[in-house]
């Protein structure tokens, strides 16, 4: 998570900090990038870990601070005998070894920062853990919404499908595909849609063509099936963490086909009234007009779970 500390002053330096960390996190990488030479000059720091004693992780490794400081970057590092890379290795890569960081406007880390720690007009890079409401974190999520202003910028892993036909037809006969023959006889097939994607999908967003002769990608019984509480003991829960009712999330509707290829979209949405709430164990919306423009562009489904 990379977040900011600023007050009015300090704000304009927030585009210029969100440079310098992608900047930093790049030489990671890749070193001699022509792009990263706006580095030169520029004043950073990697604070010590402090949320437990076995933690020897480190966010820059000794040949990261060396291409950096190659760069004309001013590395501060502060000390530490818990890295599982020794201070001097840092030391002959070029880094500055002192206590005092303030100099630095952007401040990397592993774990997050100890609320009596936070530096006001600071760039912190680290995991603050609190992506989701995680309880014990929430004090200093407090602390830095205090600060007047925060500009998140979480790096998540967005995993994207696109499915064609061949994907999910059968032919029913057979349970193989033929674009040919389907364009001609599309009743002649199926679709594993239901079975073999969407349970693994948070959001889908649907666009095909589909005629009424054509199978439908989801059902009603399939919303049925699709809303049953998700099974995932492995996952950790806590009152701050509750896990989700349900894998399936949202489903975005382009195709302007009520009760067409997803059974259950009984009306097109409006830019007035973008979503509708779609209750699947009596198939019915029950919220026509619902005002949550944070919330637009998609159909939320819930059972009575909810």
């Amino acid at each position: 998570m990379l977040f900011r500390l600023a007050g009015r002053a300090a704000r304009a330096g927030l585009a210029r900090d969100q440079q310098l960390a992608d900047g930093v996190r790049a030489s990671s990488s890749t070193a001699g990038r022509p792009e990263l030479s706006a580095l030169r000059g520029k004043v950073i720091a990697v604070r010590r870990e402090d949320q437990s004693v076995w933690e020897r992780r480190a966010p820059l490794a000794p040949a990261n601070v060396r291409r950096l400081t190659r760069m004309g970057v001013k590395v501060l590092l502060q000390p530490s005998n818990r890295r599982a890379y020794p201070m001097l290795a840092y030391q002959n890569a070029g880094a500055v070894i002192q206590e005092d960081i303030s100099e630095a406007s952007v401040i990397f880390g592993v774990k997050q920062v100890p609320i009596d720690q936070l530096l006001p007009n600071k760039t912190y890079c680290s995991f603050s853990h609190t992506i989701k409401a995680q309880e014990s974190n929430m004090p200093m999520l407090d602390a830095i919404l205090s600060k007047l202003c925060v500009w998140p910028s979480v790096t998540t892993k967005l995993y994207a499908c696109e499915v064609r036909r061949r994907h999910h037809l059968v032919r029913k006969e057979d349970g193989k595909f033929d674009p040919e023959d389907y364009d001609k006889n599309p009743s002649k097939y199926i679709s594993t849609f239901s079975k073999k994607i969407a349970p693994y999908a948070s959001v889908i967003v649907n666009g095909i063509y589909w005629a009424v002769d054509s199978p439908k990608l989801l059902t009603i019984p399939d919303a049925k099936q699709l809303l049953q509480p998700a099974h995932t003991p492995w996952l950790p829960t806590s009152p701050g963490t509750p896990a989700l009712p349900h894998r399936m999330l949202g489903i975005c509707d382009i195709s302007a086909d009520p009760g067409g290829s997803i059974e259950f979209m009984n009306e097109c949405t409006t830019i007035d009234n973008p979503f509708c709430l779609y209750d699947a164990d009596r198939n019915k919306d029950t919220a026509r007009c619902v005002q949550r423009p944070q919330l637009a562009y998609y159909l939320y489904l819930f059972g009575r779970s909810l």
